[in-house]
């Protein structure tokens, strides 16, 4: 069939009767096996057709789009709509037709009507029609004059408002500029020369890039395509809307910038240690992170280019807790950090990190930092503690707040709102305005049972609020009167709040980042992440999945290419390895006190399950055959199960033992009759399972001469000679490509047509790499461990 553009061949134009035609979707169209094929449809009708638009790799294609055709009659016509599958626009196959009369159609209702496609196995389309005449036209047209001026009006009434705030946030800035330029008056050695930093940040980062793999010759190029993680249960107002709507947060050492939309994510890569706490300048397109560890590293940066603006050293001893920037044009930054007097420090971020002021706290928490809407005026708080700082010719100085009759509190967030108000929300749920002048207690209204972990403000005049009891509540800026009350439907305790456009978006304790139309209440969980430390992995053999066990006592199995958990199940221990049978049907789970699980790969139905040692299972591994199943334990033992026999123990292979042996590697002959076992780094073990022996010296040369086998980890094992466990399938291959981890942060990259000598290092986790493997040819799947991460790399390059 030729291909048809959009067109009608038969228009009258002195038609009176219309027919609009909105072909919406299919829904499981399907010729043969495979069903994800690339789907278009015509519509016909008097001699006028029109075409949609194919849609590419679904069986429930979403065309959506409007055809209006010309009608010299309703009485007697039927509207035909053909569906075709996609090959070369010369031999296209019909799917199924649909027949619509448009007699029984009334004036001017649209109807949406679903119809099962005809001479076809399966399938349906639904469409929306509207019958039409010139006079209902015409009245059309005169409501959308209407309409066009009505919003016209509206539209001049807010912008009319928007050029007030305008007017009122220049004389602000204003006022800023000029206490800033007093400011640097008494501080000329102070460089503000932003460009000049940037490009010397640049230069150092195009270094680190050339510097991190230092091997001649690239082996292939790895994208990290996306990250499954959110540290929702470790901080709080970590969760941010930033412009056109997309969302920061970060997981272990990475910024993430993550597009709904698109669902794909931008990544910040210059952090080496665990992210524990970000802030957002007031143009909403930079961006400050800061980090664990001793003298943490900060870094400014732009959501654009996720490449640095500004990178220092705080001297921080245990991290930093806290950092703001400041209200007016952003160009100052504060932190908090988490030595033993929770050192304040206000820096210039814009001339590299030069250190203005500091001072100490006393050995009471703090938990929180803000600046106020006054760039000289910062507020701390944490538990039993809330201090007005004011930075006055290099130094701050503290006055401490007083609390009520009611006691001192622990204050868990803190926000100030376009009005200039400081809240603090305190453990027993009170939401407390303070004084800044005098320190003292405003009022007070109670806003959660239990904890209030996160305060945000919002541009809109409202403020949100977020507690333990999973309720989020919309607050009047201006009178402080509660608004509206949002229960999450996760029930969980929420950390962070944030809101742009009339939604909301909750983090919460299991690291999952749900919306919220404030309108309408209704929610959808926008991301469903890792929620504990994450300790095994397995891909599956043929499908875009992979399965990770968490030490929540839950494995999670994940759809790569939707980004989303598939199935979920809670099992009774922490499991420490995860392996799928070669026809990828069956998952075995091992754990660290020497169970082990095998379910059913899709819906996790359980087919067997023993404890015959006390061990931690390191390593599983499948036969050819999907019979046999070998466990490494840490002892070390390997033992062979066979499903065949009820998923009895058949063999079980003392591995010879020295000070810190253990397992390398195991793998099964093709015929699933041997197997050999890598240990010591360079010792090897032959066992027949059958006669659950040693094959005989004699007979050993003709077993390993005869037996491919179905695996390589030995070999893999044995020409590394990495000094590590075969703990999770630490090797794995690809083609030529193998990928291993070591205890380190990064994993690494070989060849075996290089005999494993080209060697490139990877990074991305902040803790150790525990497990990579491949994901089909395409892919390469990571887990960190205690980061509580897992990566999806895109294999580039080749």
């Amino acid at each position: 069939m030729q291909f048809l553009k959009k067109q009608n061949n038969n228009i009258n134009n002195i038609s009176t009767q219309y027919l609009f035609v909105k072909i919406i979707k299919g829904n499981n169209l399907k010729i043969g096996e495979n069903n994800h094929r690339n789907y278009y449809c015509i519509a016909e009708l008097e001699k006028q057709k029109f075409q949609t638009t194919p849609t590419f790799r679904s069986n429930q294609p979403k065309f959506d789009e409007v055809f209006k055709f010309f009608l010299s009659k309703q009485n007697g016509l039927k509207l035909r709509i053909e569906c075709f599958l996609l090959k070369d626009f010369q031999n296209d196959e019909s799917v199924g037709f649909i027949e619509i009369p448009i007699e029984s159609l009334e004036e001017a209702v649209p109807e949406e009507q679903t119809h099962r496609l005809k001479k076809a196995k399966s399938g349906e389309i639904t469409v929306l029609l509207i019958y039409s005449t010139l006079e209902s036209l015409k009245n059309n047209e005169k409501k959308k004059k209407k309409n066009q001026i009505e919003n016209e009006f509206e539209n001049n009434i807010q912008l009319r408002k928007e050029e007030n705030q305008k007017k009122i946030v220049e004389n602000r800035v204003e006022e800023r500029k000029s206490f800033r330029s007093s400011f640097r008056n008494k501080n000329p050695n102070l460089n503000l020369n932003l460009n000049q930093n940037q490009n010397q940040n640049a230069n150092q980062n195009q270094n680190q890039n050339q510097n991190q793999n230092q091997n001649t010759n690239n082996i292939a190029n790895l994208e990290l395509e996306f990250v499954y993680g959110f540290k929702g249960n470790e901080g709080r107002n970590n969760l941010h809307f930033i412009n056109k709507g997309e969302i920061l947060y970060f997981s272990g050492a990475i910024g993430i910038i993550y597009n709904r939309l698109s669902q794909t994510q931008r990544f910040f890569f210059h952090h080496t240690e665990d992210i524990v706490c970000n802030a957002v300048h007031p143009n909403k397109q930079i961006f400050a992170t800061a980090q664990n560890g001793d003298k943490p590293l900060i870094c400014v940066w732009n959501c654009d280019s996720p490449e640095p603006l500004s990178t220092f050293s705080a001297p921080h001893d245990g991290g930093i807790i806290g950092l703001s920037f400041s209200s007016d044009e952003g160009s100052l930054l504060t932190t908090v950090g988490g030595d033993d007097n929770y050192t304040l420090c206000v820096w210039d971020w814009i001339s590299g990190g030069k250190l203005i002021a500091s001072q100490t706290h006393d050995s009471r928490k703090v938990l929180c930092v803000e600046f106020t809407r006054e760039t000289n005026k910062i507020v701390t708080c944490g538990i039993h503690n809330i201090r007005f700082w004011t930075l006055k010719d290099n130094t701050l100085i503290p006055q401490e707040g007083e609390f009520d009759k009611k006691g001192k509190k622990t204050l868990l967030a803190l926000a100030i709102t376009q009005q200039g108000a400081i809240l603090t929300g305190s453990s027993d749920g009170e939401i407390i305005t303070w004084d800044f002048e005098k320190g003292t207690i405003i009022s007070s209204i109670r806003a959660h049972i239990g904890p209030c972990f996160t305060i945000h403000n919002t541009e809109d005049n409202i403020f949100l609020t977020g507690g333990k009891d999973g309720k989020v509540v919309i607050w009047s800026s201006e009178t402080h009167d509660r608004l509206k009350i949002i229960t999450s439907l996760s029930g969980e305790p929420l950390r962070s709040v944030d809101y742009y456009v009339g939604k909301v978006i909750l983090g919460n304790s299991k690291n999952q980042i749900w919306e919220v139309v404030a309108a309408t209440s209704s929610t959808s969980l926008i991301i469903s992440n890792i929620s504990d430390e994450v300790w095994g992995l397995a891909t599956h053999p043929t499908k875009f999945q992979f399965i990770v066990a968490c030490d929540d006592r839950t494995i999670q199995s994940w759809d790569a290419e939707k980004r989303k958990i598939i199935a979920k199940k809670s099992i009774n221990g922490q499991a420490r390895c995860l392996a799928y049978s070669l026809n990828g049907e069956l998952i075995a789970v091992g754990f660290r006190d020497g169970q082990i699980i095998v379910y059913e790969s899709q819906k996790f139905h359980l087919i067997g399950n023993r404890k015959d040692r006390t061990s931690k299972i390191i390593g599983i591994t499948f036969s050819n055959n999907n019979r046999y199943l070998a466990l490494s334990f840490e002892d070390p033992f390997v033992d062979i199960y066979d499903f065949k026999t009820g998923f009895r123990r058949v063999c079980s292979i003392s591995v010879p033992k020295k000070e810190n042996s253990f397992i390398n590697g195991v793998d099964f002959s093709k015929d699933s009759k041997c197997i050999r076992i890598f240990y010591q780094e360079d010792k090897l073990l032959y066992w027949d399972i059958h006669k659950n022996q040693e094959p005989q010296p004699e007979k050993l040369e003709i077993t390993i001469r005869n037996n491919d086998w179905s695996t390589k980890t030995c070999e893999i094992a044995e020409k590394i000679k990495s000094s590590l466990q075969f703990e999770q399938g630490l090797f794995a291959k690809n083609k030529d490509l193998v990928v291993y981890c070591d205890q380190s942060n990064k994993f690494k990259l070989t060849t075996i047509s290089s005999q494993f000598n080209q060697i490139q290092e990877f990074s991305g986790h902040s803790s150790q790499v525990v497990s990579t493997k491949f994901l089909l040819d395409s892919h390469i799947i990571s887990i960190g461990g205690t980061d509580k991460s897992v990566l999806q790399w895109k294999i580039t390059g080749i």
